[in-house]
């Protein structure tokens, strides 16, 4: 299948495009790789990501080969991508806009400042892509978090709630219990960093803040 998309890729874009595709199809090779099918990973929060977007490729949308599993971080960078390899496309645009919406708050937060620096370098490179008028406008709009409409921004909500984990902190001194929606909002609230390695008791990490942390199942 990445042999397909490399050529239907190769056939819409010229050379100066070709960097992007190369590291678009590195992350998906990687992800493919990494056999996110397997059973050992369903815990994992991935995303089905079409690898050819549907909107462009209709004939690929039920093309099981043409979906891959993303972690939400592995998801906005692909549309990073997609963005400078459909230039021409608005809906791409739009897609990435989106979807750095819905996801920025339970990214971990060294993830976090990787993406703030991408979307600045998009918006500071955003002017070399084909926008009409009325795409701007939607974009404006979803920069503002003012969606399209009230079923969009109740979609979109439902979708960052099933993503979002709860989370809950132990005092390690006095046994207090502090729980929140989602580890965005726990740093948000305390400021405590790390929290998302505790959780997933990342190189040897039980503690942050003074506090043990777990996700609340």
């Amino acid at each position: 299948m990445i042999c397909e998309v490399w050529v239907v890729l190769c056939k819409v874009n010229n050379m100066d495009k070709h960097y992007a595709i190369k590291k678009y199809i590195a992350l998906i090779l990687q992800a493919i790789k990494e056999n996110r099918n397997n059973t050992n990973t369903q815990n994992e929060n991935f995303e089905k990501h079409h690898i050819l977007p549907k909107s462009i490729f209709p004939e690929f949308k039920y093309e099981q080969k043409n979906i891959v599993l993303l972690k939400p971080y592995e998801h906005i960078i692909a549309h990073y991508y997609l963005c400078f390899i459909f230039t021409e496309d608005n809906k791409m645009t739009f897609a990435f806009n989106m979807i750095t919406n819905t996801r920025y708050d339970i990214l971990l937060e060294d993830e976090q400042t990787i993406i703030s620096d991408i979307i600045k370098l998009y918006k500071e490179q955003k002017p070399n892509i084909h926008l009409s008028e009325e795409h701007k406008q939607k974009i404006s709009q979803s920069e503002k978090g003012k969606l399209v409409s009230n079923e969009t921004k109740e979609k979109l909500k439902i979708s960052h709630k099933k993503q979002a984990k709860k989370v809950k902190g132990t005092n390690i001194i006095t046994g207090e219990i502090i729980e929140f929606d989602s580890i965005g909002e726990a740093y948000r609230q305390t400021k405590i960093r790390h929290i998302a390695e505790t959780c997933l008791h990342r190189n040897g990490r039980t503690t942050a803040g003074g506090y043990t942390w777990e996700y609340i199942l």
